[in-house]
């Protein structure tokens, strides 16, 4: 019995070393790459004739940067047989508050278009409680060596493809059981959070100023037409009544979840995007 449990003890940590291999060593360094450097209007981007600008802003769900064709590939060869000049804003890991830097900067020109993607989950930017800044304290070296194991530890954790690939996997099984994500998670609160935050989005929406704002709501595409029935749903329905701007959901164009790049990356695939971005184009060939 107890060479049966040493033996299935050694295959599952063989299992788990070579998981984590394959995992580091198949990874793409342009997929979804976590940054923590800022991103601004550099004037040099800024077309003297500011009529003639369209300004596409977003994050990852946005730049697409996985993608052959991604969204700014897309819509710049249509802004460009327009005589428009386009401009690609979007970055991966950018939020609600760096977007709205930007926004706010753009939007002083007020030029022909501004199309902006919001992620419901940046509103985690608003919502996250970050620690106070305190005076430095004396530390001692024992106390310093214990903080420096624990930090060591959870980068291990959170690098760990084994126990990602754990976390979303039960995600996916939430998500299509429940239509909704794994009680207790973040990613389970997001829509609450945006309805919490409902007067500072609709606000936010308002203040974009350009001639024609586009706000195009993404929802996890790994969650199909689950969404429909989340909580944010019904405030962004109605958010797009007698509003200043084009408001469009994900969910009401891609509703099934085989649009999602994988099972467990919630981004829109390839069918997706060229959906969605040819839906979005019938809406711009509607401002002359």
């Amino acid at each position: 019995m107890k060479k049966f449990i040493l033996n299935t003890f050694l295959i599952l940590i063989s299992f788990i070393l070579s998981f984590e291999l394959i995992a580091n060593l198949s990874s793409k360094d342009n997929v979804l790459r976590v940054t923590t450097d800022t991103f601004s209007v550099s004037t040099s981007s800024i077309n003297k004739n500011i009529k003639d600008d369209v300004y596409f802003l977003g994050d990852s769900y946005a730049s697409t940067a996985y993608a052959k064709e991604s969204y700014p590939i897309l819509f710049r060869d249509y802004f460009k047989s327009r005589g428009y000049n386009f401009i690609d804003l979007t970055k991966s890991s950018t939020e609600l508050v760096d977007h709205k830097i930007v926004l706010d900067s753009i939007g002083k020109l007020n030029p022909k278009f501004i199309i902006y993607f919001y992620n419901i989950s940046d509103i985690i930017s608003r919502t996250q409680n970050l620690p106070p800044i305190t005076q430095k304290s004396v530390v001692k070296n024992d106390e310093k060596a214990t903080e420096t194991n624990k930090i060591h530890v959870k980068n291990i954790i959170k690098n760990s493809a084994s126990l990602l690939f754990f976390k979303e996997s039960i995600q996916y099984l939430s998500l299509t059981f429940t239509g909704k994500f794994y009680p207790g998670t973040t990613a389970y609160n997001f829509p609450k959070d945006n309805l919490k935050d409902k007067e500072y989005l609709k606000n936010y929406f308002n203040s974009i100023n350009a001639e024609n704002v586009f706000i195009f709501v993404n929802t996890p595409f790994t969650a199909g037409g689950s969404p429909k029935n989340w909580e944010q749903y019904q405030m962004f329905k109605e958010f797009s009544k007698d509003a200043n701007y084009h408001l469009i959901q994900s969910v009401d164009i891609i509703n099934d979840a085989k649009y999602a790049e994988s099972f467990r990356n919630s981004h829109p695939n390839q069918e997706a995007i060229k959906i969605i971005a040819s839906t979005l184009i019938k809406e711009f060939d509607k401002i002359k």
